[in-house]
């Protein structure tokens, strides 16, 4: 078993019952995440499968007897599917093709089949995949080019699958087996839409279709209509809870989810607030709901809430201790330059000494929620303040702010980390000498794009496996995710959209940054990669920056390791501590 330590405390997620047998993804056991199983009441645990790969999802079935696993090697992306019998132990591989990106979708509802989105074809398009579980039996269908995935069954003959053109524009289709025919199911303009499952209440799905937030809402005969909405709210998740109606929702309340329960002849309630991010909500069939809950000072665990009591239990929990150093967490806002109010999350340590740092999410379709992040419990136990914007771009405000950043609008993003960088000075008493920043993949652009063009900010930084050059990254992309990213960022090859990214690239300007900063990749990076942290190397050492550099031959996009994770966040923590002038820990006693 891998031991804990304080940045990588264990967690346990995406619970999944399947007859008696409850099922989870756990970072204890072996170096990566692997999958553990228990009785549905959550009786004694134990290892499933795990391994060098990491377990990045499953599918469990037939009562418990069978599990479809994902994993991912290396954090490449091409990730494997596996059928595993739960009591013997015995393995089948269903995919094996190391180069091919297979996308985890669904078991039919007569538990024969699986299907799924897979390049094998054409590594620049995904076909739609049906394997027969008990021979392996595979037959490709060929839906259209680029970006498809599987989202549920209809029927035991019918699958409504996605095209994925953009982060704001998915289509959705009826694909019928039989025939092969794939036709629209929702001829409708450009929305989002997640989480279609067919229910006793019919097809329900979330949508933002003829609204700025996400809505439950259902089909009927290529007619959405309302379930249930939230004024000014995403629902980012729902679980129908039987056959009388009701529906468990969980709405986004920025600071963490709040749970709603209603529908049929019951009437809408909050059965929970906020106090943290909830997440792979499932029914137990009991009246009882199953959840991850975590915290910033609480590790993900899974729990129960039974819904006649409303009282939560953990039913799931590798036992982790609670995250120290952070007094509180609050959401804030600040003014940017265009007058949009700019969202973020600011955690004040219990002793604050007046520095900061910002940290940048990815995505930039993304959301920073108050998780547990080991990362900024220790910024905090070491007495500095942390915020976490949620600029122009994000997902959890709506589809306005969600596409406030698109193409010409890019470089706006700039004046958003900069108006919270002033208010940070203004009204939270840091000094303004005395502020970091750092961000990961497209966090890591920003990262740069803020020492790039605003360097005079900022004490020091850390760029984890970000980019610095929109053509570069942007030619680096296979054809599938190219066509998808080009919608958000703009094309290359148009030599208008040329000349506005090339403005907003901050790789010319880093060789004046003189400030330390830290750079992280892993080798088998595939959407960003480590030739693009090669390219901010050299040109922040063509100048007078400090550069601390750390690579990983077996990582991907990320740092899913433990041993990984440690090491990159006991260096990044002393990298701030040292260039800030931090003070000692914050212990318990203090």
């Amino acid at each position: 078993m891998t031991d804990e330590t304080p940045l990588t405390p264990h967690t346990a997620s995406r619970a999944a019952l399947s007859g008696d047998a409850l099922f989870w993804i756990d970072t204890r056991g072996g170096p990566r995440p692997s999958l553990w199983t228990a009785t549905a009441d959550g009786g004694a645990a134990r290892q499933l499968f795990g391994g060098a790969d990491a377990v990045t999802g499953f599918r469990a079935f037939a009562k418990g007897r069978s599990v479809v696993v994902a994993t991912d090697c290396g954090g490449d992306e091409h990730h494997q599917l596996r059928l595993l019998d739960v009591e013997s132990g015995q393995i089948r591989h269903l995919t094996s093709d190391p180069f091919v990106i297979n996308d985890l979708g669904a078991v039919s509802p007569d538990d024969t089949r699986l299907a799924f989105a897979a390049n094998r074809r054409d590594r620049g398009t995904f076909d739609i995949a049906i394997v027969a579980l008990a021979t392996g039996q595979r037959r490709d269908l060929r839906v259209g080019q680029g970006w498809w995935k599987v989202e549920c069954w209809e029927a035991n003959e019918t699958l409504i699958v996605s095209h994925q053109r953009s982060a704001v524009d998915i289509g959705l289709f009826r694909l019928d087996l039989a025939s092969g025919d794939c036709t629209s199911l929702l001829p409708l303009g450009p929305a989002r839409f997640s989480d279609l499952r067919q229910t006793p209440q019919g097809l329900l799905l979330l949508t933002d279709w003829g609204a700025d937030h996400m809505r439950l809402m259902r089909v009927t005969d290529g007619v959405l209509t309302p379930v249930h909405a939230v004024a000014g709210r995403d629902i980012d998740a729902y679980v129908p809870l039987g056959h009388d109606g009701r529906i468990a929702v969980l709405v986004n309340e920025e600071i963490g989810h709040s749970l709603h329960v209603g529908g049929g002849d019951a009437a809408w309630r909050e059965v929970c607030a906020a106090e943290g991010p909830l997440s792979d909500l499932r029914a137990d069939g009991t009246g009882a709901l199953l959840v991850t809950a975590q915290s910033a000072l609480r590790p993900a665990q899974v729990r129960r809430i039974d819904l006649g009591t409303d009282a939560a239990t953990a039913l799931v929990s590798p036992a982790s201790k609670p995250q120290t150093g952070i007094a509180s967490v609050m959401a804030i806002r600040a003014t940017a330059p265009d007058g949009e109010r700019v969202p973020a999350l600011l955690y004040r340590p219990r002793r604050p000494n007046g520095a900061a740092v910002m940290i940048v999410h990815g995505g930039p379709e993304s959301q920073w929620l108050p998780t547990c992040a080991p990362q900024v419990a220790a910024l905090c136990a070491l007495g500095c303040t942390v915020i976490a914007p949620n600029v122009r771009g994000s997902s959890g405000f709506g589809r306005r702010w969600l596409s406030l950043d698109d193409r010409t609008q890019r470089g706006d993003v700039l004046g958003d980390m900069l108006c919270l960088h002033d208010a940070l000075v203004a009204e939270h008493g840091i000094d303004p000498a005395r502020i970091g920043i750092m961000g990961q993949s497209y966090g890591g652009y920003m990262t740069a794009l803020a020492l790039g063009l605003a360097r005079e900010r900022w004490a020091a930084a850390a760029i984890l496996y970000g980019f610095a050059d929109f053509t570069h990254v942007i030619g680096g992309f296979g054809a599938w995710r190219r066509a998808h990213r080009v919608a958000e960022y703009g094309d290359p090859d148009d030599p208008v959209t040329r000349q506005l990214l090339d403005r907003i690239s901050p790789l010319p300007h880093l060789d004046k940054v003189t400030v330390p900063v830290f750079l992280y990749h892993g080798r088998r990076d595939v959407p960003v990669p480590i030739d693009n942290t090669d390219l901010i190397e050299a040109r922040l050492r063509a100048g007078l920056a400090p550069v601390t550099r750390m690579t990983v031959d077996d990582e991907g996009h990320g740092y899913v390791g433990a041993d990984t994770r440690s090491a990159l966040w006991t260096a990044i923590v002393a990298h701030f501590a040292d260039a800030l002038r931090l003070d000692g820990m914050v212990t318990d006693s203090d």
